[in-house]
């Protein structure tokens, strides 16, 4: 959803995201796609999605390696951004720690902003995921 979002003022942008995001083999979004209309970009996307994952299935079928592979892509996600996260909550404990003298309670702060980052670190986790699946 969020992807085929009104993110795309021009064809150069939305070739930029998938090449960066979903498929280098792509050459060019073909000129019949609308960028600005959702559901064009929407559907080319979901094209290049399906043909990039059929690829790879068919490949690493051959070798019995796609399920391992679908594991990996998810724990890579993971353990990126679960190292991420600890970083960022003890940078947070260190900043929170410091407005001790505020009028707000320095535990509630902590625990809203964590958990802020947690749901933050989940939307990430999930675009790494399809990230590593298709790249």
């Amino acid at each position: 959803e969020e992807v085929a979002a009104d993110h795309y003022a021009s064809r150069e942008l939305l070739f930029h995201f998938i090449v960066t995001n979903i498929s280098f083999h792509v050459k060019e979004v073909p000129d019949y796609i609308d960028v600005t209309d959702k559901t064009a970009v929407r559907s080319f996307m979901k094209q290049v999605i399906d043909k990039e994952l059929s690829e790879k299935k068919e490949l690493l079928n051959q070798h019995d390696l796609y399920e391992q592979f679908l594991r990996l892509s998810l724990l890579k996600a993971i353990d990126d951004n679960w190292v991420e996260q600890v970083d960022y909550l003890q940078q947070l404990s260190m900043a929170i720690g410091g407005q001790s003298a505020s009028q707000k309670n320095p535990i509630v702060e902590y625990y809203q902003e964590a958990y802020a980052g947690f749901e933050a670190m989940k939307e990430q986790i999930r675009a790494d995921m399809v990230r590593n699946l298709l790249m």
